[in-house]
């Protein structure tokens, strides 16, 4: 290669292709019956390098215990519109990778941060476009004691967790090249001793090291199934300087390669492996694999230092070892200011933790214990969160926290101890003026229902008056605005016949708010200013419409708003919102020409109805800005994947379109300030914030990231998203430049880099 690459290997191909160390291999899902085989060049990261042994020869069998294989196999997709099968192809492959590392503890594998670089495979002269893929923990497997590839010799572990330094980005020649990976168990075999500065005078220059590896055997050849080894000169810094000018970082990198001849080199497919020299008790491992100028040339290779990143090997090491069991969800709080989240260790226990959102320690909130979150709320403020556990053994009894998002959890309060759980038998909110909370139980299982609340300010419990509010099945309860009412759902008399009911918190007073003999109740909203309440009804299976009733009312009070019954399948957040200001309820109707969303006055008929959406064809997805001032619409126009807002008093004329790329999007995500929607083109894979007004132009990227997952903070003022090594916060009202807040966290709780974040 004349470029300067990485050292790992790639094969790869659409239905069958190969190219360096790597397979592409195609999915279930191309679908083109068919697909001609094609050839793509990999060449990642503007041309990274991966290196192989070259000039080597085989090694001895068990000379060198501590070296890893590692492969990965990295799912990459790409969808697009088909004019042939007038719908969203989704194409993909998989990419299999190979690296190489070490053993150096007997759960711990040094190797190069680029090993786990993100792929993006783009082919013009093929009509997929590009493909793109993260690696995730679970596409590892890694072969410890194998010296020949082609057999089931040696060890095969998992990895539990990677840690790629926080520093290292994903560039060409990027420095900082150095991750661990810690195994799903433990090795039998020996580990190599890693060098320390007082070593340095054993490579720092006219010394000889020896780099081990699978990778290629020769530039453009193919890899080794067996070991190979190959003796290196070492060179001075000042000597490696000069050929590869501020390329080169001295202070944590060394070189190696023979300046004269060449013929002797790592490769493709050698990309973190050790490179070795002689110690007073066996071998030293001095560097990691990194990037070179083609292989076995006269321009030495370029490794990074061991020695000069003991101290962050040591500190990874420490941490404990926090792995998530399931996907684990992350809340910002209301200000902005902070990540909760929740970790498993490997003992199975969770704990909540918070980190700021400008970086820095994590914060413990809780006790680890065998248990699983189930129910978050903060308050207005940002200050406190609670947060219900229910115990993992039993599936029973539901404990309820209070304690200040900073910290730390000596500062918890318990709310409730050993709530009944389960079948429905509770439900707990934050009260609106954030002083309590309340909860209603069953607690003997006879279904009569309590409703109590608790102070959070020092965890006194006390009965509503009137503490029996029902006999029968209760599905849900809400709290209105000022905390006077409490509105359910349920059957309170056993009559298969689901009824609204309202306590009054303040005298106890339980009485039928909606009854429909012969149907029921099915859903319900309170309007945010806790005045009124909109359901929707049924009567033998048959719609009955959408009604508003205030909540001091009684049956007979309800005026139908809204015949028929709103499309079940099309909203986000139900089929039907209130706006802001408790005057329009919005929601979705299946026409004859489509689906379309319409505006109603929250005492008004259908007579009063505006039709906001017009000609949009299949509604994917909508939601209200939190102003309730606009509407965000996720649509498909003739395989035109639009991303459309409109103002919610109308016209259907006003309508804009945010995504006129004329690709599909992956996500979109509405800011809770409603100023500003963030979303994914499909064909550049770019984080965008445009808006919500639009026009689509008044667009920026954000990040080219081609996130994972993306989410805004409760206040609207922080975009956070992940990239393959972190997650980053971009501040929307200030420069827009984004800022690591921790590696090794994924937002949407599925560990890819675990440490004491996930």
């Amino acid at each position: 290669m004349s470029t300067t690459q990485r050292r790992f290997g790639y094969i790869l191909g659409i239905t069958v292709l190969a190219l360096a160390a790597s397979v592409v291999s195609p999915a279930a899902s191309v679908a083109a019956d068919d697909i001609d085989e094609i050839l793509v060049e990999v060449d990642l990261d503007g041309g990274n390098p991966t290196p192989d042994i070259v000039g080597g020869t085989e090694a001895t069998p068990g000379e060198y215990p501590f070296a890893v294989d590692i492969e990965l196999a990295i799912y990459a997709s790409y969808s697009r519109w088909s004019p042939i099968f007038d719908r969203f192809e989704t194409y993909s492959i998989n990419v299999f990778r190979k690296c190489a590392g070490s053993l150096f503890d007997d759960e711990w594998v040094l190797t190069a941060a680029h090993c786990f670089n993100s792929v993006e495979i783009d082919d013009s002269s093929y009509p997929y476009g590009t493909f793109r893929g993260s690696v995730h923990v679970d596409d590892l497997e890694l072969h410890v004691g194998r010296h020949d590839l082609t057999t089931g010799a040696g060890e095969t572990f998992s990895a539990s967790a990677v840690f790629v330094h926080p520093d290292y980005t994903d560039e060409t020649s990027a420095p900082y090249d150095i991750a661990l990976v810690r195994l799903d168990g433990s090795s039998a075999y020996s580990p190599v001793e890693l060098a320390t500065t007082a070593n340095a005078g054993l490579y720092s220059g006219g010394t000889t090291a020896t780099a081990i590896g699978w990778g290629h055997t020769s530039q453009g050849g193919s890899s080794s199934d067996v070991l190979m080894e190959v003796a290196i000169p070492t060179l001075s810094d000042a000597t490696c300087s000069f050929i590869h000018g501020s390329d080169f970082i001295p202070s944590i990198e060394l070189c190696a390669g023979d300046i004269y001849n060449g013929g002797e080199d790592t490769c493709q497919g050698d990309s973190g492996g050790p490179i070795l020299v002689p110690g007073g008790s066996g071998w030293l491992q001095a560097g990691v694999t990194s990037w070179g100028i083609g292989c076995a040339t006269i321009v030495p290779g370029v490794y990074t230092e061991v020695a000069a990143f003991r101290d962050w090997i040591d500190e990874t090491m420490s941490i404990t070892p926090f792995v998530a069991a399931e996907p684990v969800a992350a809340e910002f709080d209301p200000t902005g200011s902070h990540l909760v989240y929740w970790v498993d260790n490997e003992s199975g226990e969770r704990a909540p933790y918070s980190i700021p959102i400008g970086g820095g320690t994590p914060v413990a909130l809780g006790t680890p214990t065998q248990a699983y979150q189930d129910g978050v709320a903060f308050t207005s403020d940002g200050s406190t969160l609670v947060y219900g556990v229910v115990d993992a053994y039993t599936g029973t009894g539901m404990d309820i926290f209070t304690v200040p998002v900073a910290g730390p959890d000596s500062s918890r309060v318990t709310l409730v101890e050993d709530l009944p759980w389960g079948d429905d038998r509770y439900d707990w909110m934050l009260s609106p003026n954030d002083s309590e909370i309340f909860y209603r139980t069953d607690f003997e299982g006879d279904m009569q229902w309590h409703l109590y609340r608790v102070s959070l300010a020092d965890g006194t419990r006390s009965p509503v008056s009137g503490a029996m509010i029902a006999y029968g099945d209760v599905t849900g309860f809400d709290i209105t605005a000022d905390g006077r009412y409490a509105v359910w759902s349920g059957d309170p008399s056993v009559n298969e016949q689901h009824e609204l009911t309202v306590t009054d918190i303040e005298t106890g007073d339980v009485w039928a708010l909606a009854s429909f003999p012969g149907g029921d109740v099915d859903e319900y909203l309170l309007t945010p200013d806790g005045t009124r309440v909109v359901f929707t009804a049924t009567i033998g299976g048959v719609a009955q419409g959408m009604f508003s009733i205030p909540v001091t009312g009684r049956p007979g009070d309800e005026t139908r708003i809204a015949e028929g019954e709103p499309l079940s399948e099309i909203a986000r957040y139900g089929t039907w919102a209130i706006t802001a200001d408790s005057q329009r309820v919005v929601y979705a109707r299946d026409d004859s020409a489509g689906d379309n969303l319409y505006s109603v006055p929250i005492d008004g008929s259908q007579a009063d109805e505006v039709e906001l959406t017009m000609g949009l064809g299949w509604i994917a997805d909508w939601e209200l800005t939190s102003d309730g001032a606009y509407l965000v619409v996720d649509s498909d126009i003739d395989g035109d994947d639009g991303l459309f807002t409109i103002p919610v008093e109308g016209p259907a004329s006003a309508m804009q379109d945010l995504n006129t790329t004329g690709y599909w999007h992956f996500d979109y995500k509405v800011s809770p300030r409603g100023d500003l929607v963030a979303f994914v083109p499909g064909n550049t894979g770019d984080l965008v914030v445009v808006p919500i007004s639009g026009p689509a132009s008044a667009g920026e990227i954000v990040a080219d990231a081609y996130p994972s997952e993306f989410q805004w903070s409760k206040d609207g003022s922080t975009l956070l998203f992940d990239e393959w090594n972190g997650t980053y916060a971009v501040d929307v009202d200030g420069n827009r430049t984004p800022i690591e807040i921790t590696p090794y966290m994924q937002i949407d709780g599925s560990v890819r880099w675990t440490d004491s974040v996930v």
